[in-house]
This record gives C-alpha cells, sequence and structure tokens, in this order.
C-alpha cells in the first residue's frame, strides 16, 4: 500500500508540475507579436520570461519615441534584481 501510495503522490506531483509549466507555451504564444522586431533580445526575453514580466510586457503601453525591445528588456531586468 505504500508503494501505491509513492506512486500516486509521484505522478500527481508530476502533472501538478506539467500543468504549471504550461502556462508558459500561452505566454510565448500571447507575445510573439510583441516580440516581432526586437533583434537579439528577442532571445532573451522569451527564455528569461516569468510571470511577472509577462504581465508587465504584455499589458505595458510603452510610448512610441521608447523602444520596444528595449522597455521589455529592462523591465525584465529589473525584476529579476539585476539593476538597483
Amino acid at each position: 500500500m505504500a508503494d501505491y501510495l509513492k506512486i500516486l503522490t509521484e505522478d500527481i506531483h508530476s502533472a501538478a508540475i506539467a500543468t504549471l509549466d504550461a502556462r508558459h507555451l500561452f505566454y510565448g504564444i500571447s507575445m510573439l507579436d510583441k516580440y516581432k522586431g526586437t533583434g537579439w533580445k528577442k532571445i532573451y526575453l522569451i527564455f528569461g520570461m516569468c510571470d511577472e514580466s509577462f504581465s508587465i510586457n504584455y499589458t505595458a503601453k510603452i510610448p512610441e519615441n521608447i523602444d520596444n525591445g528595449w522597455f521589455m528588456f529592462f523591465a525584465q531586468k529589473k525584476l529579476e534584481g539585476d539593476m538597483e
């Protein structure tokens, strides 16, 4: 019985992790248009994305005189704590 519960617990844990990680797939799809034209910054923006950077970069109303790529890049860097 204990072995069965251990296996069941591990399966539930794996399913929960997969479900939580799947949200990044939807984040990425949502950001495809916003990341167009960001050049080399696109790689950093994709792989460094977290919940907070997604919400800021997706909803930000960036003025036309500000480069979108640099805005999103520095917003994400600030959230990582690399900038003070």
